[in-house]
C-alpha cells in the first residue's frame, strides 16, 4: 500500500482464526525470536513488506489447518486508513515468491 501521509498497522482479523496479531523476527546471538508488536510503522511513499523472518502476521487458534492454494480473507486495521480486506493466498512451506501487501 502507498499513500501520501504516515500511517500505521495496528491490528487484523480472518474468519480463519481466533485472533491475528503482529509480530516481528529478530536475530540475537544466532537465535531468532518472534516478539509480538502493537502496530507497525508505514512510513508515506515507502513499500513495508510482510514476510517470513521479519515483519509479520501470526494466526493463532486456525479454525482449519491452512492447505496450499487456499484463499485467506484478512481484514486490516489502520490509525488513518480505517479497515481493508484483503485476500492472501497460502502457498507451499519454503515458498517466499515477492508478494505487495
Amino acid at each position: 500500500m502507498e499513500g501520501g501521509a504516515d500511517d500505521r498497522l495496528i491490528g487484523a482479523s480472518s474468519p480463519w482464526a481466533d485472533a491475528l496479531t503482529l509480530h516481528r523476527s529478530r536475530q540475537n546471538g544466532g537465535i531468532v525470536r518472534m516478539q509480538k508488536i502493537a502496530s507497525l510503522r508505514l512510513p508515506a511513499h515507502q513499500r513495508t513488506r510482510l514476510a517470513p523472518g521479519g515483519h509479520h502476521l501470526m494466526f493463532t487458534g486456525l479454525y482449519s489447518p491452512l492447505v496450499a492454494g487456499d484463499s485467506v480473507p484478512v481484514t486490516l486495521t489502520f490509525e488513518r486508513a480505517g479497515t481493508i480486506s484483503i485476500t492472501l493466498k497460502v502457498g507451499k512451506i519454503g515458498d517466499q515468491a515477492p508478494h505487495r501487501h
